[in-house]
């Protein structure tokens, strides 16, 4: 069950772009899968119109689909599920 709080869609942020590219020989995410970027608490994401949609998980284990086209705040310790391949927020300084 996902409660309302886990997740929220008011981020403000800037709008400077960088590609990330993810190997995927099972073709199981988009060309252009998603957008992230830093926020306070957390980092934003946004599903980019993806094929198969994107997920995240908190670290309580609740699962909850992005709307797509909706930025959302995500928690440190959230993982991000695109098709077959995941990443993990954590939490800390860029280096």
């Amino acid at each position: 069950e996902i409660n309302e709080g886990d997740w929220s869609s008011d981020v403000c942020s800037s709008d400077l772009e960088r590609r990330l590219v993810i190997p995927d020989p099972t073709n199981s995410i988009s060309r252009t899968h998603l957008r992230l970027g830093p926020a306070s608490g957390g980092v934003w994401v946004e599903d980019a119109a993806s094929t198969n949609g994107t997920v995240v998980r908190n670290a309580a284990g609740a699962v909850a689909h992005l709307v797509r086209g909706r930025r959302t705040l995500l928690p440190p310790g959230t993982t991000i599920i695109m098709g077959e391949r995941t990443m993990m927020i954590m939490s800390g300084s860029p280096r």
